[in-house]
């Protein structure tokens, strides 16, 4: 019967197509089997927050993934591969709970998001505006002057949550002279930071950056001039001045008058 059956070459053809598939299916599963694997702390976007809410904290701030592949895929997986959300279009202040969305690469199969949801606190948006403070840090080379540091804004908007913009009690930066010959022009990065001089994260400066200017010049000439020493009044009776006067040391080094 066999033999009657592989003198029909349609169901040979049939056959050697099925036993094909399996074998590619077997070699394939071989080489590059499914398998599973987690990855840890994606961090958590806030998306669709109203413009004048913020969240000021995200219990947690990143979740974990588990997702089943083709290994020569899910072994090449990071963080990076994913984005997790969670969409607060409809929030307002206080603690909302959300669920977690995750977008993920083609090709993997999610199994488990842990925690599926997290605790958003949000609160109204407040603005305050607050000098800059600069320190200018280190001292020209020798024989120049630093002149009187100049800011293209003096003052910037603190904006953020509520509570994180009330923790600002200053805006600060700092330029480094250290050494120079030349006015000295940068542009600063601006910190936010609370009454014991720790960054406050989580607001934002507008402007963040402002660009300064310290003005460095040469310090006027150097002269060196003798000393000369001058008698006034008389001896004591029967004393004499029995040489010329000589100072100690017999030269100074004075910087020239401007102008």
């Amino acid at each position: 019967m066999m033999e009657r059956f592989l003198r029909n070459d349609n169901r040979v053809r049939v056959l050697s197509l099925v036993l094909g598939i399996v074998l590619w299916f077997y070699v394939s599963s071989e080489q590059n089997p499914t398998i599973s694997r987690t990855i840890q702390e994606i961090p958590v976007e806030v998306r669709g927050l109203d413009v004048d809410l913020a969240v000021v904290n995200l219990d947690p701030a990143t979740v974990s993934v588990s997702v089943q592949g083709p290994a020569q895929v899910v072994n090449n997986l990071t963080r990076d591969d994913f984005r997790a959300s969670v969409q607060l279009t409809d929030a307002g202040p206080g603690p909302v709970v959300a669920a977690v969305r995750l977008e993920r690469p083609q090709g993997v199969q999610l199994t488990a998001v842990e925690p599926s949801h997290v605790i958003s606190l949000v609160e109204p948006v407040e603005e305050v505006t607050l000098p800059v403070e600069l320190a200018v840090s280190g001292q020209p080379a020798p024989d120049f002057r630093a002149g009187e540091p100049r800011l293209s804004s003096g003052q910037v908007v603190v904006r953020g949550a509520s509570s994180l913009v009330a923790r600002v009690e200053r805006v600060v930066t700092n330029v480094d002279i250290a050494g120079a010959r030349e006015t000295v022009s940068q542009s600063v990065v601006l910190y936010p930071v609370d009454a014991s001089g720790r960054q406050v994260n989580g607001v934002r400066l507008i402007p963040d950056r402002v660009a300064v200017t310290v003005p460095v010049e040469p310090l006027p000439p150097l002269m060196v001039l003798p000393v000369q020493v001058v008698l006034s009044g008389e001896p004591a009776p029967g004393f004499q001045v029995a040489g010329e006067p000589t100072a100690v040391p017999g030269h100074v080094v004075v910087r020239a008058p401007e102008g």
